[in-house]
């Protein structure tokens, strides 16, 4: 039922820190969703063209389109819960 009354989620986190904010991230509960990190320019379609040398940004996306990438966990909690 909640996959019918709730969006689901596309996380991708791309960069050097990118599993340490997936990490953070994992700590709250975000039901529908699914969470992608690399360190590294990936070939996977959630993940690709999204890498930038030096820096680490996290995509909130629904339904293949994403938002503005923001820098901090808490900044990508508060795009969910908008």
């Amino acid at each position: 039922m909640q996959f019918f009354t709730k969006p689901f989620y596309e996380i991708a986190i791309v960069g050097s820190s990118a599993f340490e904010l997936a990490k953070q991230l994992s700590t709250y509960f975000i039901p529908n969703s699914i969470i992608a990190a690399t360190a590294k320019e990936s070939q996977i379609p959630l993940l690709k063209n999204r890498f930038v040398p030096n820096e680490t940004f996290i995509y909130v996306c629904e339904n293949q389109h994403c938002q503005l990438p923001v820098k901090t966990v808490q900044d990508a909690i508060k795009l969910i819960k908008a």
